[in-house]
């Protein structure tokens, strides 16, 4: 079973998502492989091709759900940043009102911001706002403050 889950948290393709979110969700799974699962889950969601950004989202919500401890939370959290979908939006707004995942959720935030204005000006552009709004940190501040002026 350990050689499995090693085996899919490596995995090039989105489709070992699936399995991945079934394994972390299980209370009864050691911490070990759990840490393992979650670690190849997130890693799919910021590598993922081809997924749609729902599947993403998806994914992301799963591992933020089923974190067991806060250093879970915020690996999860660091998916997001990875994530152009309303969820992730939703998810980041949430965690930033949170004062232990205030730093992570902004990062995360930012992180995707700076990615989105890319392609979509004006979502991009709304979610630096939230995060400027939110006054994470000075450096989270420049770059909000960079896409906003964008």
């Amino acid at each position: 079973r350990e050689t499995a889950i090693k085996a899919l948290g490596n995995w090039s393709d989105f489709a070992a998502a699936k399995p991945l979110v079934a394994l972390v969700a299980d209370a009864s799974l050691k911490e070990n492989l759990y840490n393992e699962a979650l670690q190849g889950l997130v890693r799919l969601v910021k590598a993922a091709e081809g997924a749609s950004p729902a599947e993403l989202a998806d994914a992301a919500e799963a591992a933020l759900k089923a974190a067991r401890k806060d250093s879970d939370k915020k690996l999860a959290l660091t998916a997001f940043g990875f994530v152009p979908h309303a969820k992730a939006v939703a998810t980041i707004k949430e965690m930033l009102a949170d004062a232990k995942f205030k730093t992570d959720a902004g990062q995360a935030g930012i992180t995707l911001a700076e990615a989105w204005v890319r392609n979509d000006r004006r979502a991009g552009k709304d979610l630096a706002k939230i995060i400027r709004e939110a006054d994470v940190n000075a450096d989270i501040n420049r770059r909000a403050d960079r896409v906003i002026n964008r």
